[in-house]
């Protein structure tokens, strides 16, 4: 009964795949995860593109890298030693540990590294606040922070800034790669 309107659908139109191909993953040289970086005199851990591990591992690196020019953007400062380990190696095994979590569970990716924030747990470890992978254990804790930060307010902080960083590299990665979905105006008689 639409008496000679126009109607429009919507209609898909999915030019990036082919009906009954077999899709593949390809393996891609680089992933979406984390670094330890130099910022002028500060070591960040920052979130962006890297060449994927050699192994599938990441391990510490000897040296560390600029953030200038890297095209990771930072999450968290790391700027004090503690039990003896330097800002350098904490900042390296923080990033480390993180980019490790990313390939077991298979979300180093920009869309997917939004789903790591649900292995974090936040809270206190004899009395300290912590930012734990899991659970509050002491061999779990992916980094101290000062005595005075509600840890609860610095994973919501966290969890943040890895989404903003990450949908951001998401929707550049999609237009990028021409790998959208598009819906398209089609005028029903």
């Amino acid at each position: 009964m639409l008496h000679g309107l126009a109607a429009t659908a919507g209609a898909l139109s999915l030019s990036a795949f082919a009906f009954g191909a077999p899709m593949a993953e390809a393996k891609s040289q680089s992933i979406f995860a984390f670094q330890c970086l130099k910022a002028g005199k500060n070591y960040v851990v920052g979130l962006g593109p890297m060449p994927r591990p050699a192994d599938g591992v990441a391990i510490n690196p000897s040296t560390i890298a600029p953030l200038a020019g890297s095209g990771s953007y930072p999450v968290a400062l790391v700027n004090a030693p503690q039990g003896g380990v330097s800002v350098k190696k904490r900042c390296s095994s923080i990033a480390t540990r993180l980019t490790n979590l990313a390939l077991a569970t298979k979300t180093a990716t920009p869309a997917g590294i939004v789903a790591l924030s649900d292995y974090f747990v936040a809270g206190k470890i004899a009395k300290q606040p912590v930012i734990a992978i899991g659970q509050l254990s002491l061999g779990d804790v992916l980094g101290t922070l000062p005595s005075n930060v509600n840890p609860n307010a610095a994973l919501n902080v966290i969890n943040a800034r890895i989404r903003a960083i990450s949908v951001g590299n998401a929707v550049a990665e999609a237009l990028k790669n021409n790998d959208l979905v598009v819906f398209e105006a089609v005028v029903v008689d």
